[in-house]
């Protein structure tokens, strides 16, 4: 899967023919795997801020928190950034996902084209397709038992058995939904936009309207909530055994039909970048004018249904597909308008390598960083924790928490740099 290939230089661009590589859509990947890095691989969380963690469950819409918040503000009279509402149902941590499925969706237009160029059709390009999506599909199973053995392994009981779950998480999901997008890409654009639109709908019904027996319909906890009674209920998505120490589900399928609407609103963006018959600054202009939309679209209907990672909540995502518009209209206008390049060669670097320094990030912290023991006192613990432990007894224990996280980030950021110089790529 590792090959080698030839792009074309930061500074050789081209933004009104289809069949150069945008250098904008590399260097915002970058950007948001550059996130995920920091944010996946926090030292100490309990020293860092609400910010670089996932939001907490919010049982309560947007709109209820905002009347709390400002009923506070009216006793005190103070109010911080930190406090608002809307920072703390949606975080950079939950932006990063979302942000990838767009980005999946823009470059599709252009991997699309570019295969239209070369008449790659038919059952040939098809199959290359759905080997795609099961290989990245395959690759979150390797990412998942790898954790679960590091859990069995770290384990205080001795006596636990040891069992492989093949069930779903991020790669998994970015896999059948990059599948499921691209058969929907044959769609004309603006029946593609409503099928998005028809997709979050959907979701949203489920979410509000599925009874949930004892639970009145609607109901949003952590506990209680549409998709878990639905995954707890439904024969379909108990787990099988395929071996006797490895079992299979199928938990987390219902988070496919909005992650296809988001890619799908992606591929909506890359037609509009790949116009030839419309000037850059216009595309820019409409972009940021289509993000401020989605972003006001998407808070208005948190009022309804709170923000919401674990579930996938529309009006979420579509926040996400928003500030992801005019990311990539201000990065656009910088690198392919105004070519000013000389800061993006590290940010391609990642973004042309995305899947797998996503990939190999986290095989190579859960092997090499949680899989050792070191001995401390009367027992042990990862080397990842020791070296937390040690940089933060060196200096304090928010500054030893983001030492290990940056020292993490900057080997990774090398080693891509280097890659990329080398021209490896990773071709999933």
């Amino acid at each position: 899967m590792t090959s080698t290939a030839i792009y074309s230089q930061p500074t050789t661009v081209a933004t009104d023919r289809l069949s150069n590589r945008l250098v904008s859509l590399d260097v915002f990947r970058g950007l948001v795997i550059l996130c995920m890095l920091v944010v996946n691989n926090i030292g100490d969380p309990q020293q860092v801020g609400y910010f670089w963690k996932h939001a907490d469950w919010k049982p309560v819409s947007l709109a209820s928190d905002l009347s709390v918040w400002q009923r506070h503000f009216d006793l005190s009279h103070s109010r911080t950034i930190s406090q608002f509402p809307l920072f703390q149902h949606c975080t950079l941590a939950d932006i990063v996902m979302p942000l990838f499925m767009l980005i999946m969706g823009v470059s599709l237009t252009f991997s699309v084209a570019a295969a239209r160029r070369k008449s790659i059709s038919g059952p040939v390009y098809w199959l290359g397709i759905v080997r795609r999506g099961l290989t990245i599909y395959l690759l979150g199973w390797c990412i998942g038992v790898s954790i679960q053995f590091l859990n069995w392994r770290s384990d205080p009981d001795p006596n636990r058995k040891l069992m492989f779950t093949l069930g779903m998480d991020v790669l998994q999901l970015l896999g059948l939904s990059f599948i499921f997008a691209r058969i929907a890409y044959q769609l004309p654009s603006p029946i593609r936009l409503s099928l998005a639109g028809a997709l979050f709908l959907w979701h949203w019904s489920l979410l509000r309207f599925y009874p949930q027996g004892a639970v009145p319909a609607g109901t949003f906890t952590e506990q209680h909530n549409a998709i878990a009674c639905i995954y707890s209920s439904w024969p379909l998505f108990r787990s099988f055994s395929v071996l006797p120490f490895v079992k299979f589900n199928i938990v987390g399928l219902l988070s496919v039909p909005p992650a296809v609407a988001t890619i799908l609103i992606g591929t909506w963006i890359g037609d509009h970048l790949s116009a030839t018959n419309v000037q850059p600054i216009v595309k820019v202009r409409q972009l940021l004018m289509f993000g401020v939309l989605f972003t006001a679209a998407g808070i208005a209907w948190s009022l309804d249904l709170p923000m919401n990672k674990p579930r996938w909540t529309p009006c979420y995502l579509l926040y996400c597909c928003g500030i992801g518009a005019i990311i990539i209209a201000v990065v656009f206008w910088i690198v392919d308008v105004q070519r000013i390049t000389f800061w993006s060669y590290p940010f391609v670097s990642l973004g042309v390598n995305a899947i797998g320094v996503y990939f190999i990030s986290i095989m190579v912290k859960v092997w090499f960083l949680n899989m050792p023991r070191v001995a401390v006192g009367n027992g042990s613990q990862s080397l990842t924790h020791y070296l937390v432990n040690l940089f933060q007894r060196r200096t304090t224990s928010a500054t030893g928490s983001w030492i290990f996280t940056l020292a993490f980030v900057c080997a990774v950021w090398s080693a891509s740099c280097l890659a990329y110089h080398k021209r490896v790529i990773w071709k999933v």
